[in-house]
């Protein structure tokens, strides 16, 4: 989760951490089928939610 990495990731260079030099993180996308956009929207809110925290 992300709360996870942040606490593993505290205290620690971003080289340490994995981030490139030119601090781009490549995300993958997911497709989504006709009816899933809800869900999906709402697994994001989710992932923002605990960036904030």
């Amino acid at each position: 989760s992300i709360k996870l990495l942040h606490k593993l990731a505290q205290g620690k260079t971003p080289a340490e951490v994995g981030v490139p030099a030119n601090q781009q993180i490549i995300i993958p996308t997911k497709a989504l089928t006709k009816g899933q956009g809800m869900e999906y929207k709402k697994y994001c809110d989710d992932l923002k939610a605990g960036l904030k925290e």
